[in-house]
Formats: structure tokens, sequence, C-alpha cells
């Protein structure tokens, strides 16, 4: 066991990732930071997901100071994701995806740094991008892949322009444009676990818990690239009809949450910022959203461009 270095809780919600599973825990395996405690949650893979985390257990038990596994019935991220964090017993949580990989030094690094700035409940590094078979490569602007050298952005700071974040980075305020944040974010587990539970009303997991996390601290950013982000055909991100009609929706539950809970400082922020992000919504075409309610679920339907998207809420 380590001496006085806090306990990191590395949480893995895996899903039909069983090509990249295997590297993804190799990747938490190679840290140099050496307490360390695993839990891996496979959310009902139809895939052999589940097989490739098995047969890696021996050595996760061998490596980290507790190691805890489990597949479930398919229940979706934000069930997932509160039970996945409920488990962990660390003073920090580092979150990863069941298909990216982390650098060597990551988590120490970042331990670090949160260790010596206590008014801070967030820190994260820069962000590669790599292929399904490794290979590091770049974006152009609309985040099409590319070689290495032939592309515009290299990482995800020079993609999100970052730097023009500065002082701001990580604000409530900046985070109401947009999720810039980049991943493999290391955050404190007491703030994290404060926070409203993830909700299937606020589909964009991340966003949502950076809008409500940079309501309790700080974020900093380690302008080194410490983690790699994998590009490939089934990112979501790539939806883009899909990431238009689940930004608004996540957006609807923050506003539903700020006028709630009486958060009247954090309401007047986003009634101050959120204009930017409407038009962001309205360039090209109108947004018409009609709630319509039944018997189990609330329908909206989202009018962009003059077509129509379904979302559903529970």
């Amino acid at each position: 066991m380590p001496g006085n270095n806090p306990l990191v809780s590395v949480l893995i919600p895996a899903y039909n990732h069983e090509r990249f599973v295997e590297q993804t825990i190799r990747s938490i395996m190679a840290q140099t930071y050496k307490n360390i405690e695993l839990i891996i949650i496979d959310d009902g893979s139809p895939d052999s997901t589940w097989n490739e985390i098995q047969k890696l257990l021996p050595e996760c038990e061998k490596r980290f100071v507790r190691t805890y596994a489990q597949t479930q019935p398919n229940v979706g991220c934000a069930i997932t994701s509160n039970k996945i964090i409920a488990e962990a017993q660390g003073k920090y949580i580092y979150s990863i995806a069941s298909d990216d990989l982390s650098k060597p030094q990551a988590i120490e690094k970042q331990v670090r740094f949160l260790e010596e700035h206590p008014n801070y409940v967030l820190v994260v590094g820069d962000n590669e991008f790599i292929d399904d078979q490794n290979c590091r490569v770049s974006w152009d602007k609309n985040r099409n892949v590319l070689p290495l050298e032939q592309g515009q952005y290299k990482t995800f700071a020079q993609f999100l322009h970052l730097q023009k974040y500065c002082e701001d980075f990580g604000a409530y305020h900046s985070l109401l444009k947009g999720n810039y944040i980049p991943n493999g974010y290391l955050s404190r587990a007491k703030a994290l676990k404060s926070i409203s539970p993830f909700t299937s009303e606020a589909p964009l997991e991340d966003w949502y818990m950076h809008l409500q996390m940079s309501k309790l601290g700080r974020y900093g950013f380690l302008n080194e690239i410490l983690f790699s982000y994998r590009w490939h055909s089934q990112n979501t991100a790539q939806n883009k009809k899909y990431m238009k009609a689940v930004t608004k929706k996540t957006i609807l539950y923050e506003k539903k949450i700020v006028e709630q809970k009486g958060e009247e400082k954090w309401k007047r922020v986003f009634d101050e910022n959120i204009y930017q992000l409407k038009m962001q919504f309205k360039i090209g075409g109108i947004i018409k959203f009609y709630k319509m309610k039944s018997i189990l679920q609330k329908k909206y339907v989202l009018e962009l461009f003059g077509k129509q998207y379904i979302v559903y809420t529970k």
C-alpha cells in the first residue's frame, strides 16, 4: 500500500466494446500512481465485453488495492453511472469510457494538482485522438478523421479553442454554452456524490455533471496530453441529429433544476447566458418544442430545419 497517497477510484462503465475494453483496463494498470481501486460495470453488452473483462480480473486483483466488476441487464447510462459512483470508496474519482486510453502519468499528475489546490473540484488534461487501430489521428473543422499531420486539429484543446476560456475554464456560465471539458477528468468524490443523481431527463451525462460540479468549485486544466480519445463509427457524438435533440433536452432539465431548487444565483447566471445556446439551435431554422403528456412518459417534438425529431423522457 502506498504511504499517504489518497485512494483513487477508477470507474469504467462498459458497453459493447469487446475490441477495446482490455486496452482501456491495461492503460489503468500501467498508471504510475499505485493507490487505485478499479470499478467496472458492464451494462448488459450484447457482445463479448464482459468475457474480456473477466479474463483480466486475476491481473486486476494483483494490481489494484480493490477490484469490483459486475455485469447487469442493460439499464442505460444514467442508472449505471449512479450505481458505479456509489460503489467508489476513494477520495478522488477518475472516469474513463471502455474504449478510451489513459496516459501512464495521468492520474499521478491530476492527484497532485487537486492535493495542491483544495478549492478545485476537478482537473483534466488535454486529449489526443486515436482511431480503432490505436493510430493517432487529427480532425478537420467538421471532426472528419485525417492522418495526424494533415488535419487542422490534433488535440481537444486545439479543436475546442480552450485558450479562450483561460480563467473561466469550467465556470458555470461558460458551460451553459456547451460542454467543452475534455475526457479523462479526476474529480473530488465528495463533490461528485453530492450532486443530483444522473437521469434520463439529462441524456448528455458529462455535460449535466459538469454543470452541477461547476457550482461547487473551480476546474483545472493541465496543458499536456494525458488521455487518448477514440473516435470511431460507434461514437454517439457523430450523430448530429441525436446530439441536437439530447442537448436541448439536457438544457431544459438544467433550467428545471435552477428554477425548482431555488438556486437564485445560478438561475440568474442561467438566464443571462442561455441566449447564445438558443441561437446555436436557431441557425438555419426555427426550434419548437411541443410537450405532450401520456400515461408513462412525456414526448418532446424537436423541430429543426423544418424536420421533426422525437425525444422521450420518463
